[in-house]
């Protein structure tokens, strides 16, 4: 796996608030997943002359690696099947709509609306095997196989475990405050060494400090891919602030917009 760097050090960030951050960065992320699979996505060009093969951005999103004692194997969700994605808060894993009720995309200050309840859930804190249970994307790949297929076969543990592979990316809401490029580098690819879902296609990483970056499984595609999509997004990001899609209050929450809200669906803890 490799770690991408969404922001442009030493350049301020685009909101020091880690849930509007989170919430401008997701609802960039899903009109990514909109271009590419309306086919609507600009190629990236070697020296701005030749369009490079796009194949590998069909496995951006929706797409998660399965262990399996012959062999690791890809397997992509469809439209159908991954309408959500997940999110990780002190070691706590919840899955969330980005469409109301109608189906409709939600705007960046709904998604922010939902971080906000997530982030002030104030139900039971996680078991010690719920918050570490990533960890097991990172062991050994026949270890974690056999661990899925006696542990996550059946019941709760299969309901969550199904989520989050059916996700269309999982974000993780990190507590740390990386100081340096380097500090932030390291987070993103390690973070704890139990707080990255490692076989996710992508973990969107969003620190306290509004500071964020992908974690990125390495299988499915190359680093210029995920780096050409980062630049779109930070591209979007800040063309809908300057056009006033969207903008930050003084506290870095993403201010109310005009007209009525969808019916939101509330985010659901993960049972293990």
């Amino acid at each position: 796996n490799y770690a991408g760097i969404a922001d442009f050090w030493p350049l301020p960030t685009v909101c020091e608030n880690q849930l509007g951050r989170a919430a401008s960065l997701i609802r960039q992320l899903i009109t990514i997943r909109q271009f590419i699979a309306h086919e609507e996505m600009e190629p990236l060009r070697a020296v701005d002359v030749i369009p490079m093969c796009m194949s590998q951005y069909q496995y951006m999103f929706s797409t998660t690696r399965i262990p399996h004692p012959d062999g690791d194997y890809l397997k992509q969700y469809n439209a159908i099947d991954s309408r959500h994605i997940v999110v990780l808060s002190k070691g706590v894993w919840y899955r969330m709509n980005v469409t109301d009720a109608s189906r409709r995309l939600m705007s960046a200050y709904e998604i922010q609306t939902l971080l906000r309840s997530i982030a002030e859930d104030e139900s039971d804190p996680p078991s010690a095997h719920e918050a570490q249970i990533a960890a097991l994307t990172t062991e050994n790949r026949s270890v974690w196989a056999e661990a899925r297929e006696i542990h996550f076969h059946r019941g709760e543990n299969r309901t969550s475990l199904d989520i989050i592979e059916r996700a269309m990316f999982a974000v993780i809401l990190d507590d740390n405050r990386p100081e340096t490029l380097a500090e932030e580098s390291r987070l993103i690819l390690t973070g704890d060494g139990t707080n990255r879902w490692c076989d996710k296609s992508i973990c969107a990483v969003v620190f306290a400090n509004g500071r964020c970056g992908l974690h990125t499984e390495h299988s499915w595609g190359d680093a210029p891919v995920i780096g050409h999509m980062m630049e779109v997004v930070l591209a979007n990001e800040n063309r809908d602030l300057k056009q006033g899609v969207y903008q930050f209050d003084s506290r870095g929450y993403i201010d109310r917009p005009a007209g009525a809200l969808g019916k939101l669906l509330p985010p659901t803890r993960l049972q293990w």
